[in-house]
């Protein structure tokens, strides 16, 4: 995880992934909550979630929210393929 205009940054791994919403159109929207078995949460970040946007089975971009909204940080290129993983595992992808 990297916070916008800072060199400073952490590797969260992912216990778990957990979908909480999806919406299908076009484009595919998965909400995530997650649980982390390595790294912590930032003071910054009160209610971490992720949301998934895919083009068919493409993931087109993973973004870190707080609060259900855009965040100063943003994942890593590790995490992201992680979580891509665990997607794949659970079969949403």
């Amino acid at each position: 995880m990297i916070q916008y205009g800072l060199g400073d940054y952490s590797h969260w791994v992912f216990s778990n992934v957990h979908v909480d919403l999806l919406e299908e159109d076009r484009w595919k929207n998965l909400h995530l909550s997650f649980e982390l078995k390595k790294g912590e949460i930032p003071e910054g970040l009160t209610d971490p979630s992720l949301l998934v946007v895919m083009d068919g089975d493409t993931v087109m971009e993973i973004v870190l929210l707080n609060e259900g909204c855009d965040s100063e940080y943003k994942l890593t290129d590790l995490e992201k393929e992680q979580l891509i993983g665990l997607l794949r595992d659970k079969k949403l992808i």
